[in-house]
């Protein structure tokens, strides 16, 4: 994937998406896009020069993003938006001779219709310290497992949905805060995001090769988290599995 320099409202950011031509594929393409500009133009409020405090929520964990996200998503999404939606997990055990199937109940992250299809969002997030040239084990293991083992064991369940859309596309987000303790941009965003790209998709790759990726190149007058953890965060990404639809009981096109 090449990454195209954009601005986009006065932000800068890196952007990449796989060739495919397919019409689901172009949707999810436009839904990440809008949400990640959405969400990092939501980012810009929590600098705040009228109430005197600078508290990101991508400079905390996964839960927090939700501050960005929701919103975000209920924007493109007219409303139609429901988070922790509850799923049942349909898998095997390693150590199961018989391979029996078991259930679990669970939730994903998201579901949202956009522009006729059904979306099922899972996300996690992770950390980036760029003048490490490395990739951490916890970053790469997240994202294994969300898209190896999160996002295949509900597959079966998604089948039995009942919205009238022209598929399921399961999509696995994982963002990532790329942080500094000195406020000077040390890293470049591209090659970070190559690293990280690469990094990830060593086990498993028809289901962990990135699909989509984005970067925002954070301005320097807004890099300081000061009434957080006291760190200066230079760029935020999203890099994304894009999973082809999942045909429905409900859908258009069963």
């Amino acid at each position: 994937m090449n990454l195209r320099k954009t601005t986009i409202k006065g932000e800068q950011y890196l952007i990449s998406a796989k060739e495919n031509k397919d019409d689901y594929f172009g949707v999810a393409y436009s839904l990440l896009k809008k949400m990640f500009v959405e969400m990092t133009q939501l980012a810009k409020a929590y600098h705040s020069t009228k109430f005197d405090f600078v508290d990101y929520p991508f400079a905390y964990r996964e839960r927090q993003l939700d501050s960005l996200m929701l919103p975000a998503l209920s924007k493109l999404c007219k409303g139609i938006v429901i988070a922790e939606y509850p799923v049942e997990r349909q898998y095997k055990l390693d150590d199961d001779k018989r391979q029996d199937i078991y259930k679990s109940s669970g939730r994903v992250d998201y579901w949202c219709i956009y522009k006729g299809y059904s979306f099922v969002i899972e996300v996690k997030h992770a950390y980036d310290n760029p003048s490490n040239q490395s990739t951490t084990d916890a970053l790469k293991q997240r994202w294994l497992y969300m898209n190896a083992t999160q996002l295949q064991t509900i597959k079966k369940y998604l089948s039995s949905f009942g919205e009238a859309t022209n598929g399921i596309i399961r999509l696995g987000l994982l963002f990532v805060s790329s942080y500094m303790k000195e406020n000077k941009r040390e890293n470049d965003l591209r090659t970070e995001l190559k690293r990280i790209s690469q990094d990830i998709c060593t086990k498993k790759p028809t289901k962990t090769t990135p699909d989509f990726v984005a970067g925002w190149e954070i301005n320097t007058k807004f890099m300081e988290n000061k009434n957080g953890d006291g760190l200066f965060y230079p760029s935020f990404m999203l890099i994304s599995k894009v999973f082809s639809p999942i045909k429905h009981n409900g859908g258009k096109n069963k």
